[in-house]
């Protein structure tokens, strides 16, 4: 297993179409991505919200991206660490949810290799939190945010097709549609990377240990 991947990007990734390309961008090749095992359940309520026309294509995409992935639940141990971390957080006025949290703790306590999220407010909170639990030494340069996929998916070849599914896609996610000009007739391969790396550089100055290279 190569990452854990959070449902924020499984869901803009299975509405836009591209969830396989972004997984398939994360380190480690063709290695399997893991899921907390209550993520089916909350993205069947996500999907439910979707117009009825897409829903059924939606949650059978869904359920092909789940029997290719390893449905991971925490143990007692991680459970532990996990809510240590949203204590802490808590404490602190900053955003991390249980999700996030166990998702991090799994990736520790098993040695996942990377973490994949959609939640930047998270990404920010751990960078936070780092100096406070010595567990989050592990997590230094594995956290990917969408972003950083999409751009590492991003090449001559697959700038039309991410474009096209990333504009077609209604309202799935403010950066990116401005990176991809989804209101422009035309647009190059170089504005959307720079776009990208922009909005990744910034992020990076507010966690500068925890966000992947």
């Amino acid at each position: 297993m190569k990452a854990i991947v959070d449902n924020d990007v499984i869901y803009k990734g299975l509405k836009g179409d591209l969830l396989v390309t972004i997984t398939d961008s994360i380190p480690g090749g063709p290695d399997v991505v893991g899921v907390l095992g209550a993520a089916p359940y909350v993205l069947d309520g996500l999907l439910r919200k979707c117009d009825s026309s897409s829903r059924e294509a939606l949650n059978n995409k869904l359920v092909q991206f789940l029997q290719a992935s390893d449905l991971l639940e925490p143990t007692a141990e991680e459970l532990r660490l996990a809510a240590e971390l949203e204590r802490s957080a808590q404490d602190s006025g900053l955003p991390l949810d249980v999700g996030e949290s166990q998702i991090c703790a799994v990736a520790i306590i098993r040695a996942v290799p990377f973490v994949a999220t959609g939640d930047k407010r998270a990404i920010k909170a751990l960078e936070k939190l780092f100096d406070y639990h010595v567990e989050l030494s592990y997590l230094a340069n594995r956290v990917f945010c969408l972003e950083q996929l999409v751009l590492r998916a991003l090449s001559p070849e697959s700038v039309g097709p991410l474009r096209t599914a990333i504009c077609s896609a209604e309202k799935l996610d403010i950066t990116l549609s401005i990176c991809f000009a989804c209101y422009s007739d035309q647009v190059t391969i170089e504005p959307i990377g720079g776009c990208l790396d922009s909005y990744i550089a910034d992020l990076r100055k507010n966690a500068p240990r925890v966000l992947a290279a």
